[in-house]
């Protein structure tokens, strides 16, 4: 028994639908490194991610830093850390919980406040709340290449930036104790007495808002961003939500219940 080309049609449009709807950010990653000039070299220093826990950190990046790859609003998705060169393969970093906030801010990173508070000018958004891991996996390339960014902190919600809004602002919260494995490093590639288009600053005490280590570094950081869908895909992924459940019936006795019998 062979199908009809209605029954044909039907299911490669419930497929296409299905595909649409499980894959809406089905584009391009865009992968924007900062400080700039470190994307492609080490930077010179190396520290520790969290130097004890409980502790906080807050970064602020130029929106200049992201024009020249994004234009217009596009969905931060994850960030991403370098491993430091001296830090061997197979090293591993533990956190019993891990909270990050996004938002935008007004604040220059050359202007960065010692108080946390005076930063945030804009509400921060929750991306990221639950214990993380991390772990060394490529190697120290022997020629002029840098490692890959092995610590990768993927969001569970994405956050709509667009540079023509003002400054990316990144809260960090590391609370309970790092693992104690063997081996257990979070060294990051690092640049102190940073002076350019992204500031840091740290407290051991993740509810102050006076940091302790207030000076100028930077930590060479990778983001992660996919184009917000144009509002024809938009559309046709929502009617694909829509489809979908009314559509997984008629597929299972449709198409699988015909080619079974053809």
């Amino acid at each position: 028994m062979s199908l009809r080309p209605s029954y044909v049609l039907s299911c490669a449009a419930i497929a296409a639908i299905t595909f649409l709807t499980a894959n809406p950010a089905a584009a391009e990653t865009i992968n924007v490194v900062s400080p700039p000039e470190y994307e492609l070299s080490d930077a010179p220093d190396a520290s520790l991610a969290a130097p004890d826990v409980p502790v906080r950190f807050q970064v602020i990046e130029a929106a200049d830093v992201f024009t020249t790859e994004l234009e217009g609003v596009h969905f931060l998705s994850k960030i991403a850390t370098r491993p430091d060169a001296v830090v061997p393969v197979g090293s591993q970093v533990n956190f019993e919980r891990l909270q990050i906030r996004v938002g935008v801010t007004s604040v220059d990173p050359a202007n960065m406040s010692d108080t946390f508070a005076n930063n945030v000018t804009s509400p921060l958004t929750l991306v990221y709340d639950g214990p993380w891991s991390g772990s060394v996996t490529n190697p120290q390339p022997a020629g002029d290449e840098t490692r890959p960014f092995d610590y990768v902190f993927p969001f569970d919600t994405s956050f709509r930036y667009n540079p023509a809004d003002g400054n990316l602002i990144v809260d960090w919260i590391v609370e309970g104790q790092t693992s104690d494995l063997v081996g257990n490093s979070s060294l990051t590639d690092v640049n102190f007495d940073y002076t350019g288009p992204q500031s840091w600053k740290w407290t051991l005490d993740r509810g102050a808002e006076s940091p302790v280590g207030f000076g100028e570094f930077a930590i060479v950081t990778q983001y992660s961003f996919t184009p917000v869908p144009e509002p024809n895909t938009a559309a046709l992924v929502a009617l694909g939500g829509l489809v979908a459940g009314f559509a997984k019936r008629a597929r299972r006795k449709n198409c699988e219940g015909r080619m079974t019998n053809a």
